[in-house]
């Protein structure tokens, strides 16, 4: 009896514990202001996409706050600049499971506090193709458990080769194409998709699926022959039957999602820091 008395006040400190848990999972400690992204198409397909994040801390139940995460949409990335009075550091922070950047504050960040962050990538494997049409469908970053008071996307330069498809259809101001959303809650997302005209990259490179040198296709149809030829000396000889293979090479007709990673929230109870975008979550064909 005695033995079983510390076990029971165990499970009774990890049953307090894990409510905590849930009771601070439950209230939004923290709300983005605004958060734009801008994004330009390079002649090589790559984009340049520039974040600009205003965020506040609106809750102490979870401490306060020392760095964050920003999720991008795949590894193919580079850091090109960061701007902000308050950024210690930034980095590529990408994990198996979640490409992104971390951003170290040169403070801590207390409740009703807010700070303004930025930064600078050249992001690569992007683009796709529709119809034999260049084309995009992107998702900025969002986020699961933070609002967003307002959210801007400016896709800028050569609208003339664009044709959008987006839903809500954006506004056009100069060269730039500019959508725009209010309130979105934990957890939205915002897909832009534009189709460009044939020949709009002059510089691009498929980077997703590079073409086998000569020689290596040469060794693999040799071989090849020799298993078939194996495998049809086995059947003449014992009686048995095998089945066949196929390698299919090809592309759908759909412009494919380049989605960035999901938003999350804290990092957990008694861990001080956020993660903007923890976990890159699959998204369906559609994003």
């Amino acid at each position: 009896m005695k033995a079983i008395r510390p076990c029971m006040m165990a499970l009774m400190l990890i049953a307090i514990l894990l409510a905590g848990c849930v009771s601070a999972g439950t209230t939004n400690v923290d709300e983005i202001k605004d958060y734009k992204v801008d994004v330009w198409a390079l002649p090589d397909g790559h984009l340049k996409i520039v974040y600009a994040i205003n965020w506040c801390v609106v809750s102490d139940a979870e401490g306060d706050l020392t760095y964050i995460t920003v999720g991008v949409p795949n590894r193919s990335f580079t850091i090109e600049s960061y701007d902000g009075e308050f950024i210690k550091s930034i980095k590529d922070a990408s994990e198996s499971d979640w490409s992104g950047v971390r951003i170290d504050m040169n403070r801590p960040f207390k409740v009703g506090e807010c700070f303004t962050v930025g930064f600078t990538i050249n992001q690569g494997q992007m683009l796709n193709f529709t119809d034999g049409n260049p084309c995009y469908k992107f998702v900025p970053g969002w986020f699961d458990e933070v609002p967003i008071d307002h959210l801007m996307v400016r896709w800028v330069g050569r609208p003339e080769q664009t044709v959008t498809s987006s839903a809500p259809r954006p506004r056009q101001e100069e060269d730039v194409l500019i959508w725009e959303a209010s309130n979105i809650a934990p957890g939205s997302k915002y897909t832009v998709e534009l189709i460009y005209r044939q020949g709009s990259f002059p510089d691009w490179k498929d980077e997703k699926a590079p073409g086998m040198p000569l020689w290596l296709i040469i060794v693999i149809i040799i071989v090849a022959l020799i298993i078939l030829v194996g495998l049809q000396m086995l059947d003449d000889e014992y009686g048995g039957s095998s089945g066949g293979g196929g390698l299919s090479l090809g592309g759908g007709s759909s412009c494919a999602c380049a989605c960035a990673c999901a938003g999350g929230g804290r990092v957990g109870c008694g861990k001080r820091g956020f993660l903007l975008a923890r976990l890159c979550k699959q998204l369906p064909p559609d994003c």
